[in-house]
């Protein structure tokens, strides 16, 4: 039964008549390999039941089957079998080999630089912390966290209550002391007329004097105080000194300022630096304004960045020094990045990056062999350097591909 099994299956259920005839073929087996009659009419209802034929159930009194005709059923289905057999492979019509004009290059071994990839971040290289120099409520603060300022830009403003008044006190000190001087000038004036005429002693006279340089000393505290209280008026309006931008809100209007304790946090926008630190062991091999590339995170390109500060000071814990970068205009503080510290060379397998190509997942190149025909060959890549990719397996040096694939290549191609 299962040779009749494996001819079905090699067959095509569009050829209707085809199971027919197997169909029949079929029942002749049951009819010929049945030792008995009851077995063959068990056999054949069994089908029956099945829905494996549509013929009809053979009756009791059929006769057995003689051993030539058992002979001649196994011969047919032999021939049915031979004819059932799929045409091969080596008849068909091979495809005529597709040409193409494509331009080739040798895979090939290169000095490549061995990276230390750092991570790191940008901030501010000036980094302002704008306090109130004298206490008073916040009467005023135009900006918000995020604001670009310029230089000179009011960030806030102080109520001036406690400055005007000692500016009104020193006023009427002043005042005071310039009376004074001013009395003290005419006795001088009345004595010294006095003493020439012998009707005043030198005593009272020199008492007068010392009375109006007296004075003259408190007129100069007073002015000194005057104009101390109103150079305390400049830091009631609170300025960025610099270009820079709002990162931090301290405090909100209405709230009260106390000096040295900073309301606002600014970070100037030029220059910029990338902080990152590497193992302490490499620091002697790195120079103030070297070039290093660092990659950002989302940016297709690479920023070169110069070496600014080295810090030659392991940190106990995790044995690294600081290292800072300068970085060119246009990047924000706080984005995250590596930066790529050259500490090697090594000589690596290379092949240019537009070589490579995916076909159903698979990342390979198209080989191209003595006889310039194209095969696709699979390959493990490693990073990447410039414009090359380097090959960790799948090829050898010296060995030709096609530098740019296209989609209609495949193998067995020509390349002129």
């Amino acid at each position: 039964m299962w040779i009749i099994r494996y001819s079905i299956s090699r067959l095509n259920k569009r050829h209707h008549e085809t199971f027919k005839v197997l169909e029949t073929l079929k029942v002749f087996y049951c009819f010929c390999t049945a030792p008995n009659r009851e077995t063959l009419y068990i056999r054949h209802k069994r089908l029956v039941d099945k829905k494996k034929t549509s013929l009809l159930v053979p009756k009791r009194s059929w006769g057995m089957p003689s051993a030539t005709l058992r002979v001649a059923y196994l011969g047919l289905c032999y021939l049915w079998l031979s004819a059932c057999t799929e045409p091969s492979a080596q008849n068909w019509p091979s495809p005529k080999p597709s040409i193409f004009d494509l331009p080739v290059v040798k895979a090939q071994i290169q000095t490549i630089p061995r990276y230390y990839s750092a991570p790191g971040h940008v901030v501010a290289a000036q980094r302002i912390e704008i306090a109130a120099k004298t206490s008073g409520f916040i009467q005023k603060m135009p900006v918000r966290e995020g604001k670009i300022v310029k230089a000179g830009a009011l960030l806030a403003l102080i109520d001036n209550a406690q400055v005007s008044s000692a500016i009104a006190q020193a006023k009427a000190a002043l005042q005071s002391a310039q009376a004074e001087v001013r009395d003290a000038m005419q006795d001088v004036k009345n004595y010294r007329r006095l003493n020439k005429k012998n009707m005043l002693s030198a005593e009272k006279l020199r008492k007068a004097k010392l009375r109006r340089d007296q004075g003259e000393a408190a007129v100069a505290k007073a002015q000194a105080l005057l104009k101390a209280q109103r150079a305390e008026q400049i830091y009631l309006r609170l300025t960025s000194p610099v270009k820079a931008r709002v990162v931090e809100r301290l405090a909100d209007v209405g709230d009260l300022a106390s000096p040295g304790v900073p309301i606002l946090r600014l970070e100037a926008l030029q220059p910029l630096e990338f902080e990152t630190a590497i193992p302490a062991g490499w620091v002697h091999s790195l120079q103030r304004g070297q070039s290093v590339p660092i990659q950002f995170d989302g940016l297709p390109k690479a920023v070169n960045g110069k070496i600014t500060h080295i810090i030659h000071a392991a940190d106990p814990i995790t044995q690294t020094c600081k290292v800072k970068l300068t970085l060119p205009a246009k990047q924000l503080t706080g984005l995250f990045g590596k930066a790529l510290f050259t500490v090697n060379t090594e000589r690596l397998l290379t092949i240019p990056e537009k070589a490579l190509i995916k076909r159903v997942g698979v990342t390979g190149v198209y080989q191209v062999d003595k006889q310039k025909n194209a095969y696709f060959v699979s390959v493990q890549v490693g990073k990447q350097w410039q414009q090359q990719r380097v090959i960790l397996a799948g090829l050898n040096s010296g060995d030709i591909v096609v530098q740019t694939p296209p989609i209609q290549l495949h193998d067995g191609s020509k390349i002129r």
